[in-house]
C-alpha cells in the first residue's frame, strides 16, 4: 500500500469512530419517545439540532483549514464527539438536556468531517486524489451505518445509557489513531489573513454554486430519511404484523446504510469517465421519484420493503461523492476550504429543516398510519428535485466534463473559476 493510501485509510478510519453518535438518538428514536414522552416534531429537534451547529460552525472550521493544519482542527472535534457522547450518557433526561448534548455533538462533527477531507487533500497529491477523495467521503456510510449497529446492539445489552456511552468512547480512540498516523503539515503561506471567511467568491463562482445547491438538495433527502429509517422500519413491521426486535431492525439499517459506500464510490467513478452533469441529472431525479412514493411501501410485506428500502438508500447516496469531488475539482486549491465550507452551511442547513418538516408532517397525519409516513417521504424527494434544477442550470456540460478531468489527472484545478 502507497504512502497515500495509507493515509488515507487512516482518515476513513478516524472519521468511522468519529462519529459514532451521529445516528444513536435516531437509532433510538421508538425507545426514548415513549421514555420522554416527545412528540415527533421535538424528536426532529433533537435530531436536527445537531446539523444546526453544524451548519454554523462547519464553514468557519473548514474554512480555517486554509490558513492552518487540518489535523488539529480534527483533533479538536474528536475531543467534542467524546464529551457529547459521555455527556449525553451520563446526564440527558429529556428533551431539553438531549438538545445540549446533541448540539455539541454537531460542533464534534463540524471539525471532524470534512476538515478531514482537507487534511487528505493536503496530504495527497497525483492522480488518485480524485479517487481517495471519494472513498473518504463515502466511508461517511461506513461510519453513519457502524453507529446505527453500535446504538442498537448495544442498547439492547446495556440500555441506551450505554449506547450513548459507546459513542463517546470511540472518538477518543479516533484521537489516538489520528495523532499517531498523521504527521503534521505545514501549509503554504497566503496573501492576506482578513478575508479568509469571506464567502463571496465562492458565491460568485457558478461551477461551485451548482455544485454546493446540488449537494444542499442530496443533503434534505438523506438525512430527512436516516432520521426516521428506523422509526419506519418499526411502524412497517407492526403494521405488517412482523414481530421484530430493536437490534434486528437496527442490524437491517446497518446494512442499507453500508450500501452507500460502494453506491458512493461507483456514482463519482462514472461521473469521472464522462460528464458530470449528465450522470448526475439521471441520479438525483431517479432518487426523488422514488421518494415521491416509497412511504406506501408500508402496504408490501415486510422484507420486501426491506430491499426496496435498501435500493432506495444506495440510490441516494449514489450522487455524494460525485458532488463533493466535483466541487473540490472546480475550485482553486487556495479557496477550496472555504468553498467545502459554503457546501457544509447549504447542506447542513437542508439537513436541519428535513427532520422538522418531515416530523410536522407525520405530527399533523399521524405516524401511525400510512399516510403519515408518505407525506413524510414525499417531502423529502424535493430535494433532490430541487437541487438538480439548480445543477442543471449553473454548470454547462462543458465545464463539468473539465472538473473531472482535472480530478483524474492532476488531483486539484489548474485553473481559477470564472467569477
Amino acid at each position: 500500500m502507497t504512502s497515500d493510501r495509507r493515509r488515507a485509510a487512516a482518515l476513513c478510519f478516524v472519521l468511522v469512530l468519529g462519529i459514532a453518535g451521529l445516528m444513536t438518538f435516531q437509532t433510538l428514536i421508538p425507545t426514548i419517545m415513549p421514555l420522554w414522552s416527545l412528540s415527533s416534531t421535538e424528536a426532529g429537534f433533537v435530531a436536527a439540532v445537531g446539523f444546526a451547529a453544524y451548519a454554523v460552525v462547519a464553514p468557519v472550521v473548514v474554512a480555517l483549514t486554509d490558513r492552518i493544519d487540518a489535523r488539529k482542527v480534527v483533533a479538536t472535534g474528536l475531543v467534542l464527539s467524546t464529551v457529547s457522547g459521555l455527556g449525553f450518557a451520563l446526564v440527558a433526561d429529556g428533551f431539553w438536556s438531549a438538545l445540549l448534548w446533541r448540539l455539541l455533538g454537531g460542533l464534534g462533527m463540524a471539525a471532524t468531517y470534512m476538515p478531514g477531507l482537507k487534511a487528505l487533500t493536503d496530504r495527497v497529491h497525483g492522480p488518485e486524489l480524485g479517487r481517495l477523495q471519494s472513498f473518504y467521503t463515502a466511508s461517511y456510510s461506513v461510519g453513519t451505518a457502524a453507529s446505527v449497529l453500535a446504538a442498537g446492539t448495544v442498547a439492547d445489552l446495556a440500555g441506551w445509557r450505554g449506547a450513548f456511552a459507546l459513542s463517546g468512547v470511540l472518538p477518543a480512540i479516533g484521537l489516538g489513531v489520528l495523532l499517531l498516523t498523521l504527521r503534521p503539515v505545514t501549509l503554504a503561506p497566503h496573501a492576506g489573513g482578513a478575508g479568509f471567511l469571506d464567502p463571496r467568491p465562492v458565491l460568485r463562482d457558478r461551477p461551485a454554486m451548482a455544485y454546493i445547491w446540488g449537494y444542499a438538495g442530496h443533503c434534505f433527502e438523506l438525512f430527512g430519511f436516516r432520521t426516521w429509517m428506523v422509526a419506519f422500519l418499526t411502524f412497517a413491521a407492526a403494521h405488517g404484523g412482523t414481530d421484530l426486535q430493536p437490534s434486528t431492525i437496527a442490524l437491517l439499517v446497518t446494512g442499507m446504510l453500508l450500501l452507500g459506500l460502494p453506491a458512493s464510490v461507483m456514482g463519482n467513478e462514472r461521473a469521472m469517465r464522462g460528464d458530470r452533469r449528465a450522470t448526475l441529472s439521471r441520479l438525483m431525479p431517479a432518487a426523488a421519484l422514488v421518494g415521491l412514493v416509497f412511504g406506501l411501501g408500508a402496504y408490501l410485506p415486510f422484507w420486501l420493503l426491506a430491499l426496496a428500502m435498501a435500493a432506495y438508500s444506495a440510490l441516494m447516496m449514489a450522487d455524494s461523492a460525485a458532488l463533493t469531488v466535483g466541487l473540490v475539482a472546480s475550485s482553486p486549491a487556495s479557496r477550496q476550504g472555504l468553498s467545502i465550507g459554503v457546501q457544509q452551511l447549504a447542506g447542513t442547513a437542508a439537513a436541519v429543516v428535513a427532520p422538522l418538516l418531515s416530523g410536522m408532517a407525520l405530527d399533523t397525519l399521524g405516524r401511525d398510519n400510512v399516510a403519515g409516513w408518505w407525506s413524510a417521504f414525499a417531502i423529502l424527494a424535493l430535494g433532490p428535485l430541487l437541487g438538480i434544477v439548480a445543477l442543471r442550470a449553473m454548470l454547462p456540460g462543458a465545464q463539468a466534463r473539465d472538473a473531472v478531468n482535472s480530478v483524474s489527472t492532476a488531483g486539484k484545478r489548474t485553473a481559477p473559476p470564472p467569477s
